[in-house]
């Protein structure tokens, strides 16, 4: 868990969010850029927010639904920093499993991982 700043985050607990190459975050805009991170505590600005580097968080991290997931569901990233149901079929970055079910729009708990480029005919580490 490190400290972010120079970003306005507040309001985006349980987004993920990229490193925007000015050393602060920005939330996801991508399905398939991998996330680096994940806000555990939004702020403004000039405020200190928190973030959890993925793969290294112990326990369970809440997250933004984007659709209906269900509990044990694997969970990929979202165009616009949240996350939905893992289904097979185009490229996708997965990073977790939910651990209780969720509608658009909840935060939820969930296990993430470090995010995973995979797509129905090869699985390598996201770039």
């Amino acid at each position: 868990i490190i400290p972010a700043t120079g970003t306005d985050l507040s309001e985006k607990e349980g987004y993920l969010v990229r490193g925007d190459g000015a050393g602060s975050f920005a939330v996801v805009d991508s399905a398939t850029t991998a996330a680096v991170a994940v806000v555990l505590s939004g702020a403004p600005a000039i405020q200190q927010s928190s973030v959890g580097i993925l793969g290294t968080l112990p326990g369970l991290v809440r997250l933004k639904a984007s659709g209906t997931i269900y509990k044990y569901d694997r969970l990929k990233q979202a165009a616009d920093g949240t996350v939905v149901a893992d289904a097979t079929g185009a490229e996708r970055v997965v990073l977790g499993v939910a651990m209780e079910g969720a509608v658009s729009g909840d935060l939820f708990e969930a296990m993430t991982a470090f995010p995973v480029f995979q797509s129905d005919t090869y699985l390598e580490a996201a770039p």
